[in-house]
C-alpha cells in the first residue's frame, strides 16, 4: 500500500511540475498564483524529505 501510495504522491508531483512549465509561456491572470502555490508545495515536499 505504501508503495502505491508513493506512486500516486509522485505522479502529482511530475503533474504539478508539468503545469508550471506549461504556463510558462501563457499570459493569464491564474499563472502567477498557480506558480506560488506549486513553490509553496515543492517547499514543503523539500523540507519535509530533509526532515525525514
Amino acid at each position: 500500500m505504501q508503495r502505491v501510495t508513493k506512486t500516486i504522491y509522485e505522479s502529482f508531483m511530475l503533474l504539478l511540475v508539468m503545469l508550471t512549465l506549461a504556463g510558462i509561456w501563457m499570459d493569464h491572470a491564474y499563472n502567477s498564483p498557480i506558480h506560488w502555490y506549486v513553490w509553496g508545495i515543492f517547499v514543503v515536499d523539500f523540507f519535509t524529505r530533509w526532515y525525514r
